[in-house]
């Protein structure tokens, strides 16, 4: 994703294509709907998603080539490791959860931004660390979290809507 003119799109550089941040508001928006269609939605849902991990290869210090959990991108279209995502339901506010990563780690990785940075790049409403995804959720005080478990019961409860 980067930054052009002041709006946030997701682009991977030279000869692809620019999608604008929109889409993935627009998917958050969609599920939304389609979970607050559905009679056993408690009010004050939260959907809680985890993105892709980082893999190193054979316990050594070289990285595997990351791609993002597919879910986890249509929702947020986020392309760094190790996040995670909410969503309130009731509001459609959303908030990335970005590692804390340590100042030593600017030697190899290059700048490390602040969560500011993420909530330009990816238009989130919210953007806040891991360490603090606890404090964040119960603060939010949710009646229950709903988390990806079954990725075929997404994908039925996105068809079924589209109807």
């Amino acid at each position: 994703m980067a930054a052009a003119e002041g709006k946030a799109v997701y682009w991977l550089g030279k000869d692809t294509l620019r999608v604008s941040a929109a889409l993935f508001t627009e998917n958050r928006r969609r599920l939304c709907v389609a979970l607050k269609a559905k009679d056993t939605l408690q009010p004050k849902s939260v959907v809680l998603l985890q993105g892709g991990e980082q893999k190193q290869r054979y316990c050594t210090d070289t990285d595997e080539i990351f791609r993002q959990e597919s879910f986890f991108h249509w929702t947020f279209g986020v392309t760094e490791a190790d996040c995670y995502g909410a969503i309130d339901v009731d509001s459609g506010r959303s908030i990335l959860f970005v590692p804390k990563l340590p100042e030593s780690y600017a030697t190899w990785m290059g700048k490390i931004h602040p969560p500011e940075h993420f909530k330009e790049k990816y238009a989130m409403d919210e953007v806040h660390y891991t360490c603090d995804i606890a404090e964040i959720l119960t603060n939010m005080k949710p009646s229950v979290l709903l988390t990806l478990v079954n990725p075929v019961i997404f994908i039925l409860l996105f068809c079924r809507t589209r109807h």
